[in-house]
């Protein structure tokens, strides 16, 4: 039953080493970090710590939202220690949001036409915490402050997955379904 926790996600992270004196600028709900040709939605940690941000489109920014293929692209900045953290890719990011820890949630909304998406948390390093592939879209998600709980809400679909989906982040209570 808890097996879905312990899944890895198929996306790749960049294990490149944080780029230091990072030049960004936040214009309302928009990040753009030119040095590495990145633009893209932006959610703010509560404590102001961490940015979190995502785009939905191909790797040239020829076409976003729903599509067959052309990963999107999603990063996590540390701004007390002005790095990116997290530079990685995966099919369709969207919903983002992230702890004060640095902990962070993102929706994959997968490509083409099917009733699905995947439900992923990540440590402030970008190591997956928490990896569920619904057969359900995702009509919404987020975190926590402090980053113990992490949440997902389904659509209506024939499938078990049109439940909700709570789940514990914590190392030190491990991760369980609520």
């Amino acid at each position: 039953m808890f097996s879905w926790f312990r899944k890895r996600p198929t996306q790749q992270h960049d294990k490149s080493a944080p780029r230091e004196d990072l030049a960004f600028e936040i214009g309302g709900s928009f990040l753009t970090i030119t040095a590495i040709g990145y633009h893209g939605m932006v959610r703010r940690a509560p404590g102001k710590k961490w940015l979190l941000s995502w785009k939905d489109s191909t790797p040239d920014g020829s076409r976003g939202g729903s599509r067959e293929a052309g990963e999107g692209r999603y990063v996590l900045v540390d701004v007390e220690g002005n790095t990116v953290r997290v530079d990685a890719r995966m099919a369709r990011p969207n919903n983002g949001a992230v702890a004060d820890n640095g902990t962070f949630c993102l929706e994959d909304w997968h490509f083409g036409s099917t009733l699905s998406g995947t439900f992923h948390v990540f440590s402030a390093k970008g190591a997956p915490i928490i990896t569920k592939e619904l057969s359900a879209n995702i009509l919404d998600s987020g975190i926590s402050q402090s980053g113990r709980l992490a949440f997902c809400t389904t659509a209506n679909s024939p499938t078990e997955d049109r439940i909700n989906c709570s789940c514990l982040t914590s190392k030190r209570a491990g991760s369980s379904l609520l």
